[in-house]
């Protein structure tokens, strides 16, 4: 019995170590002199989305930074699902949704934007 739950715990080890961790940069890539986003992850569970814009108008620019950042998030994972969740700088909760690829890449579920892992 004792052998069998030690094997038990050592798989179990062995399991969660085996699957990459998701800390690190990413960056979206394509338009960036018009639009580009950067998602750190930590490892101490927090998480920043930084969105720069110059999408013509000073205002429209500062209107997406303004409801896309998120400064202070904290994030989790679940399987292969990253969960980011804070507050906007306009004061909005929110929570986004990211795949985990093979590849250690993100796309971000809501809207298809791919995060490349740059460090």
């Amino acid at each position: 019995m004792i052998a069998r739950l030690a094997f038990l715990l050592c798989t179990l080890l062995l399991a969660g170590c085996g699957r990459p961790s998701p800390v690190g940069h990413y960056e979206t890539q394509g338009s960036e002199k018009q639009f580009k986003m950067t998602l750190d992850l930590r490892d101490d569970g927090r998480g920043v989305l930084s969105v720069t814009a110059n999408l013509g108008r000073p205002e429209l620019n500062q209107s997406v930074v303004t409801k896309m950042a998120l400064p202070s998030a904290t994030w989790s994972q679940e399987n292969t699902e990253i969960v980011l969740s804070g507050t906007s700088t306009d004061q909005k909760k929110q929570i986004h949704r990211f795949t985990l690829q093979e590849n250690r890449d993100l796309i971000w579920k809501e809207n298809g934007a791919r995060f490349y892992r740059s460090r």
